[in-house]
């Protein structure tokens, strides 16, 4: 066996996100991008993260926000589609196309 002990569900995790950033990375070299993460600030202060897998990214536009922060932003922008597509659907059954 390659890695011993593998089959150790918490092991593996981290092996995966390794290889998932040693992935994206060289596609991000490849292309001149660069690689977004997920983490925020409430990760980052306990260390939820894996050293050179999901902690290795280039920046992370939420990492300022608190978990808590994250999920009202993510309300809003729930609220927000809803109005959209609410708003696309009285116009389809108003007969109005958006043409004016």
């Amino acid at each position: 066996m390659m890695l011993p002990s593998i089959d150790r569900k918490e092991l593996l995790g981290n092996v995966m996100a390794r290889c998932r950033m040693v992935v994206l990375m060289h596609e991000a070299n490849l292309t001149g991008r660069v690689v977004m993460g997920t983490g925020n600030k409430s990760e980052l202060l306990v260390g939820y993260f894996t050293k050179y897998g999901d902690g290795g990214v280039d920046f992370l536009p939420i990492g300022d926000l608190y978990k808590t922060e994250v999920r009202e932003l993510a309300k809003e922008g729930r609220h927000l589609q809803e109005d959209h597509r609410e708003g696309a659907i009285g116009r389809i059954v108003g007969g109005s196309d958006g043409r004016g």
